[in-house]
C-alpha cells in the first residue's frame, strides 16, 4: 500500500528581532496558495493571522521549538515529561521548557516525589487525571545540585533515553527506580517520608 507523504507547513510571521523572516506561501507554494484563495473570505475572519493573511499570528516563542526542550501534555494521570533535541513543534495542549540543565530537570520532574508533591498542589480533571499547568509546574520546588548529583542525574536520564530510542516499549522501571532514589537522597527526605511517596 502507497501511503502519501504528508507535509505541515508552519505559515508562522516570522521573528524581526532574530532575523527570521515571515513564510512567503504565494511565492514558495504557489500550489497550496492558489488553493487557499478558494477560501479567501473564511481566512480573512480569522482574528489570529500574522501581516499576510497567509501566516500565523506572532509567536514569541517560535524559536524555543528548534531549541534542546522539556515537553509534555497538560492531561496525564501521572508526571510524562520528555526530552526533545529533534526540533519538534508541540501543539497548543502541551507545554515546552527550555534552558539549563534540562535533563537534571527531567529527572526531576518525572520522580516520584514530583508526582506526590503534583497531587498535593495540582487541579484534578475530576477523571483520575491532573492538569499539568505551567504555572503549577513553576511551583514544584527544584533543589540546585551539586556538580556531581546533576552529572549522575543525567547520566541515568542519558541511559533511559538511550533505551528508549533504540526500542520505545524498552523497560526501564530499575532506572527509573535509581532516579527516585536519588531525588529522596537530594532533597534529603527521611525513610518515613519516602514510605508516604511511596504508597
Amino acid at each position: 500500500m502507497l501511503v502519501p507523504l504528508i507535509y505541515l507547513i508552519n505559515t508562522h510571521n516570522g521573528v524581526a528581532k532574530n532575523n527570521i523572516e515571515r513564510i512567503k506561501v504565494k511565492e514558495n507554494y504557489p500550489s497550496i496558495y492558489n488553493y487557499l484563495i478558494s477560501f479567501l473570505p473564511q481566512i480573512e475572519q480569522r482574528q489570529d493571522q500574522g501581516k499576510d493573511w497567509t501566516n500565523l499570528r506572532n509567536c514569541a516563542y517560535l524559536d524555543d521549538f528548534e531549541k534542546p526542550k522539556i515537553v509534555w501534555g497538560e492531561i496525564s494521570d501521572q508526571p510524562k515529561f520528555a526530552f526533545d533535541d529533534s526540533n519538534y513543534y508541540v501543539e497548543a495542549t502541551a507545554f515546552l521548557m527550555t534552558g539549563e540543565k534540562l535533563k537534571y530537570l527531567l529527572a526531576i520532574l518525572n520522580s516520584k516525589l514530583s508526582e506526590w508533591y503534583f497531587n498535593q498542589i495540582s487541579t484534578t480533571t475530576g477523571m483520575g487525571t491532573n492538569r499539568w499547568k505551567k504555572y503549577k509546574i513553576e511551583m514544584l520546588p527544584i533543589k540546585e545540585p551539586t556538580e556531581t548529583e546533576e552529572l549522575l542525574l543525567e547520566k541515568i536520564v542519558n541511559q533511559i533515553l538511550t533505551a528508549k530510542k533504540s526500542d520505545p516499549k524498552a523497560d526501564t522501571t530499575a532506572l527509573e527506580t535509581e532516579i527516585d532514589q536519588l531525588v529522596y537522597q537530594l532533597y534529603e527526605l527521611t525513610a518515613e517520608e519516602v514510605k508516604i511517596i511511596e504508597e
